[in-house]
């Protein structure tokens, strides 16, 4: 099971949902109620949006409630509160994941994204972008960010000295 887990995981980097369904297809007629077939059931619901969101939302509360309520699992609750919409739910959420795991990564860049669509403060979204950087250096967000910043004071650069010119 945990190979064909592996393989919908792989499929949805390569965002080819209609293999990660497929393989979702195989796991749910091995074992439909098998943990690993349930995330890759939220996994792919997460994937293709829409009316599935929802259900991938109570996938990984039921996982919660049946386990424990871990940081993966908030944080996939978490992201699809936000695909929806609902960025108060998604922020309780990952406030409960920051209490599970501070410094994980993957909070950290939620949160970020959650506090950018309501519209925080911009400092408090500036401390936990603060926190990410230093926590994971080499996060993709992280390094990301980094060009699109060194991008923008470059070409600002070229403007400001165009205009004192």
């Amino acid at each position: 099971m945990e190979h064909l887990a592996l393989t919908v995981q792989i499929f949805l980097k390569m965002d080819r949902l209609d293999l990660a369904n497929k393989t979702v297809r195989t796991m749910q007629s091995a074992d439909e109620d098998h943990t690993l077939t349930q995330l890759a059931v939220a996994w792919t619901h997460l994937a293709g949006g829409g009316a599935k969101l929802q259900e991938a939302q109570y996938l990984y509360d039921e996982l919660s409630d049946k386990f424990e309520a871990t940081v993966m699992l908030r944080n996939g609750s978490a992201v699809a509160a936000i695909h929806m919409g609902k960025f108060e739910e998604a922020e309780k959420l990952l406030l409960d994941a920051i209490t599970k795991g501070q410094n994980d990564p993957d909070t950290l860049v939620n949160l970020i994204c959650c506090y950018q669509h309501m519209n925080k403060a911009d400092d408090l979204i500036a401390r936990y972008i603060g926190q990410l950087k230093t926590v994971s250096p080499n996060h993709p967000f992280v390094t990301q960010l980094a060009l699109v910043e060194n991008a923008f004071n470059r070409v600002s650069g070229t403007y400001a000295n165009g205009l004192i010119a």
